[in-house]
């Protein structure tokens, strides 16, 4: 179903690499790595590639939220408060698979909509998989990449 990046192309990450994608960029993720992102990737025990370009936007917009319009840092209980993780395994022809690439979805918990702003996400990210790049894990501060699948939350 969705293999990763490597098995696609016969090869993983050298060490201290992991895989980054360039709707990530277009979406706020940038280098070096803030800690919000950190903190949600070892929190929810995911890896970048594991994101999808929306997950990546909702942390931008938070940070941006509480940076620009609050003016402290990205407050982690806050946004335990107000988002959650959902993790995401397709069914296909009745078989359920894992999903490598981009199957932790992070999103505004809905009983929590009025206490946060409204930002429109893309409805479509297609084929937003196939413009990738190996970025290095400077510092080890990003989990490192293990090829990690991403299975359906209880």
């Amino acid at each position: 179903m969705d293999r990763s990046l490597g098995e696609r192309q016969g090869a993983k990450p050298a060490p201290g690499y992991v895989v980054c994608f360039l709707s990530f960029l277009e979406r706020g993720f940038g280098t070096p790595v803030g800690r919000l992102i950190r903190a949600i990737l070892h929190y929810y025990e995911v890896e970048l590639h594991n994101l999808n370009p929306n997950s990546v936007m909702q942390a931008a917009v938070f940070a941006t939220v509480c940076e620009g319009f609050v003016g402290v840092p990205p407050h982690w209980n806050l946004w335990l408060h107000l988002f959650k993780a959902e993790m995401s395994a397709p069914y296909v022809g009745g078989e359920k698979f894992s999903l490598r690439v981009g199957g932790c979805t992070l999103q505004l918990r809905q009983q929590r909509s009025s206490q946060y702003i409204w930002s429109a996400m893309p409805s479509s990210n297609r084929g937003w998989q196939n413009g990738w790049f190996y970025l290095r894990n400077d510092g080890g501060l990003l989990p490192a990449y293990t090829g990690k699948m991403v299975i359906e939350s209880p």
